[in-house]
């Protein structure tokens, strides 16, 4: 059981498409943050997402032995060249998969740091912390 435990994830100078998951009674919670210049431009224009290398898409997802579960995703952002937003998760389904993705402006070359609170269906709370570097 993950309780208030706060799970750092610090991933310096690494790619900013690189994906990680952790796990908790069942549940895989997966994450990544990347330029939404990389999604699909039909995917991108059905639910209306901007396609930039200006804008990083983040992306978590839940599933519980191999299910894609609902979730509630709340978070902030922090970018040493944009400063601190708030970010707005909205669902996008595809087929049995649901994903979280909300849209983050960021600046050339910088370090995005991301703040989450995930709530599973469980009702267990997950503080999700992780950074990526954005070479924009």
């Amino acid at each position: 059981m993950w309780g208030q435990r706060l799970i750092w994830i610090l991933l310096l100078f690494v790619d900013t498409g690189q994906a990680d998951s952790i796990e908790s009674e069942g549940y895989e919670l997966s994450y990544t943050a990347f330029p939404t210049v990389d999604i699909p431009q039909d995917l991108a224009a059905r639910h209306q997402i901007p396609r930039s290398d200006k804008h990083i898409a983040i992306n978590i997802n839940a599933n519980h032995n191999g299910v894609s579960k609902k979730i509630s995703v709340s978070g902030v952002s922090r970018g040493l060249i944009q400063g601190s937003s708030s970010l707005v998760f909205e669902e996008i389904r595809d087929g049995d998969a649901i994903y979280y993705f909300a849209i983050k402006e960021a600046g050339e070359q910088d370090f995005l740091s991301f703040d989450l609170r995930v709530i599973l269906p469980n009702g267990e709370e997950i503080p999700l912390k992780f950074v990526r570097r954005y070479d924009g």
